[in-house]
């Protein structure tokens, strides 16, 4: 089964030298919620979408999941 994952979160991780637990900290979030969130196991809310996006410089869309 294949997982599925934020793509340009997960990107962001391996491109720069970032941890995730320094991110969180800033964002005042666990780092097992941030990767929780990197892995689709949980759901941002709008607010922590937003902060996440412009603190990783990723596009707010690729954080929020299409309604189906």
């Amino acid at each position: 089964m294949q997982r599925r994952v934020f793509p340009d979160l997960v990107n962001y991780f391996n491109k720069t030298d970032e941890t995730q637990a320094k991110v969180a900290k800033e964002l005042g979030i666990s780092t097992s919620y941030l990767c929780m969130i990197k892995w689709r196991e949980r759901e941002p809310n709008l607010d922590l979408a937003i902060r996440i996006a412009e603190r990783c410089n990723v596009p707010l869309e690729s954080l929020i999941r299409k309604a189906s």
